[in-house]
């Protein structure tokens, strides 16, 4: 049995993100950005999700690939 886990508003998830509302609603439209839960009318983030988007971005400058 899953344990259950707390969900996020978009303005939370925002908040925890440094970023606008907006941002994460454009995201979504567009298919992109963080992993989220749509139940009726109503969207939910986990933050296990959002922290693993957040550290998926994370670039490494000694790592980084010159162009």
């Amino acid at each position: 049995m899953e344990k259950l886990v707390a969900l996020l508003v978009d303005e939370e998830a925002a908040r925890i993100l440094n970023l606008g509302k907006q941002t994460l609603r454009n995201w979504r439209v567009a298919r992109k950005g963080p992993p989220y839960i749509k139940m009726g009318g109503s969207i939910r983030y986990r933050l296990d999700d959002l922290l693993q988007y957040q550290n998926e971005k994370r670039i490494n400058p000694e790592r980084a690939e010159t162009v």
